[in-house]
């Protein structure tokens, strides 16, 4: 079974170490809980991932991952298994 808000919420807080450059409010957190209703914990650790990578190649080092690279990654995430087949959403 796909997560529910409560355990997508934990996976998120669980994937974004304090040590990761990435300044979220508790409504951006919301949002991006609510971006991921049908997709797996696996597709929230690659979003993570995705996110993370496109803030740095664009800020370099000193990067900062913003919602938008976060809400970008999902988007990515959903095309990309849409391309393969997977999932309807």
């Amino acid at each position: 079974p796909l997560p529910d808000a409560a355990t997508r919420a934990r996976l998120w807080r669980s994937h974004l170490p304090a040590r990761l450059p990435a300044r979220l409010s508790a409504a951006e957190l919301a949002e991006l809980v609510a971006a991921t209703e049908s997709l797996a914990g696996g597709d929230i650790l690659s979003a993570v991932l995705y996110a993370a990578a496109a803030a740095l190649e664009r800020e370099g080092p000193s990067c900062t991952i913003t919602r938008d690279d976060f809400l970008g990654a999902i988007e990515a995430g959903r095309r990309a298994r849409q391309a393969v087949g997977i999932g309807s959403d």
